[in-house]
């Protein structure tokens, strides 16, 4: 019946899911695409959840080394929602923070660090300021700007995350707190901040 099959991709995408985290990378693609042609079949090529089946499938193509195809799907899925929620969502933040992290592996820097202040300017817009997911976001610029050396920005990022972090989690023995503090002081060592550095890492 029409009820069971729409129910079906749902259930499709999520054993993709499991099978992305398990490593089984060319299943959790055949599950991601089945979960792509159902949505397709129902929705026609303008919905959330075919622009979510575009993006699982552009991730999994990514991780099983087809770059540039994974690369149009992401794009795809981004361009699809925006013009789904042209004021705004967290879905237009998710498809451009996971395209910013294929073009970051690619060594792209620019363009990612676009999308990821776009991402972080719609999470403080949609959630304020004292957010973990804002707290990730920083943290994931921090990560850009350190892979590319640009150390002022990479502690600038990484300071906020660490003050959001502190400030949601007041455990010290927080595993985001011990992350981006240690990330911190190896920023600021880089630099030649050993002092402050090394408060950090002590």
């Amino acid at each position: 019946s029409i009820g069971l099959y729409s129910k079906a991709h749902t259930v499709i995408a999520s054993i993709s899911t499991i099978l992305k985290f398990r490593g089984d990378g060319v299943r959790a693609e055949q599950f991601a695409r089945e979960a792509l042609a159902i949505r397709r079949a129902l929705y026609g090529d303008r919905h959330p959840d075919v622009a979510n089946s575009m993006a699982d499938v552009g991730s999994v193509a990514f991780d099983n080394g087809r770059v540039e195809e994974a690369e149009k799907l992401l794009r795809d899925a981004l361009a699809m929602t925006r013009s789904i929620y042209p004021d705004g969502h967290e879905d237009v933040g998710y498809r451009m923070s996971g395209l910013a992290r294929l073009l970051m592996k690619k060594g792209e820097y620019a363009e990612a660090e676009q999308l990821l202040l776009g991402d972080l300017a719609l999470l403080m817009r949609m959630h304020g300021g004292d957010h973990v997911m804002v707290a990730t976001a920083n943290e994931t610029l921090g990560i850009l700007n350190r892979q590319r050396g640009t150390f002022d920005r990479a502690e600038r990022f990484t300071r906020e995350a660490h003050r959001l972090f502190a400030h949601l989690y007041p455990d010290p023995a927080n595993l985001l707190r011990l992350r981006t503090g240690i990330v911190l002081g190896d920023v600021m060592r880089a630099q030649g901040k050993l002092a402050q550095a090394e408060s950090l890492l002590t």
